[in-house]
């Protein structure tokens, strides 16, 4: 087995730290959490995009008063990647496309998520790092935020109807984007 290389958004992050298991899969998420590091393990990497979108007040139940402490108990085991001008560019080109499914277009990739999938790229074009899976629990149900309603990372693809696809819109369909689920999760005994 080799080590994966998994790529988290905010929201995988905050059912973590909130323990969200009525919701979520958090015992996968610990699983993930303690191969951190390990030969076989795993490395989490994350845009630097995450310390703005987890804030105090979402982290409702962690035992963690910020992201900021968490991470500085994870002693660097998670990868903060820079939102950098190659980034913010790549974000900015997702951005841009019309999304449409079915004739509706109201919809838009909130600049959070479009940062997000621009980090993760760079991380392969820059460090040369594949990413395993990008773990999210994006399906677009999040309420309306002063952008619009935003376009589900998990169904991305179901927004392309009618698009012409850009190597780089090809690039975020054939990423691996996905609920965190361990092959092999932690047990709360």
């Amino acid at each position: 087995m080799t080590k994966k290389h998994l790529f988290w958004d905010s929201c995988a992050f905050i059912a973590y730290l909130n323990d969200e298991s009525e919701a979520y899969d958090t015992a996968s998420l610990k699983a993930y959490i303690s191969n951190l590091g390990k030969p076989n393990g795993c490395e989490i990497y994350t845009s630097a995009i995450a310390l703005a979108e987890i804030t105090p007040k979402k982290l409702i139940t962690s035992k963690f008063g910020s992201f900021d402490e968490f991470l500085r108990d994870a002693k660097g085991a998670i990868h903060i990647l820079d939102a950098g001008p190659n980034e913010c560019q790549t974000a900015a080109l997702l951005k841009d496309v019309e999304y449409q499914k079915s004739g509706n277009t109201g919809r838009v990739l909130t600049t959070g998520d479009a940062l997000m999938l621009a980090t993760a790229i760079e991380l392969e074009d820059t460090y040369g790092v594949k990413i395993d899976a990008f773990h999210t629990y994006d399906r677009g149900n999040g309420p309306r935020g002063p952008e619009g309603k935003g376009i589900p990372l998990i169904g991305y693809e179901t927004w392309l109807n009618g698009v012409v696809q850009s190597e780089l819109v090809k690039r975020v369909v054939n990423m691996n984007r996905c609920n965190p689920i361990h092959p092999s999760p932690m047990l709360d005994i």
